[in-house]
């Protein structure tokens, strides 16, 4: 039992994951800031969200680390997003597929899975996982 609980210890404390955090206004402004290219969203029929929509062309991002210093990050095709709203749900998106339109953030747990949104009025706090 001991060796399970060891290994489940070290197993956490392989992920190495840094998070920045984002400030919901730079987010935006720094989205605004970028290029458009089309993107094609998978949404549940029962979504009011189309099926199409513009996402962006970032490769940096300037967000703050765990000290509140200013860093400029490197975004990849694995770099994620995890948006907390005000009843403390947790959504993770790839930030690839992230879509912002008409004040809603909608995005995608993996390539194929269906679309979510977010209000963005609703969004308590921002971070980027790398």
């Amino acid at each position: 039992m001991k060796k399970i609980a060891l290994v489940i210890l070290l197993l956490q404390g392989v992920r190495c994951s840094t998070n920045y955090q984002i400030y919901n206004q730079s987010l935006l402004e720094q989205f605004a800031a970028s290029t458009t290219d089309k993107k094609v969203l998978i949404t549940p029929p029962y979504d009011s969200y189309p099926g199409t929509g513009y996402g962006y062309d970032l490769r940096l991002i300037k967000c703050l680390d765990k000290n509140g210093t200013e860093q400029v990050v490197n975004l990849t095709n694995k770099t994620r997003i995890k948006f907390t709203t005000k009843d403390s749900v947790k959504t993770t998106f790839y930030l690839y597929t992230l879509v912002l339109k008409d004040n809603i953030v909608t995005g995608g747990a993996t390539n194929s899975s269906p679309a979510k949104t977010i209000k963005i009025r609703e969004i308590i706090k921002i971070e980027i996982m790398k």
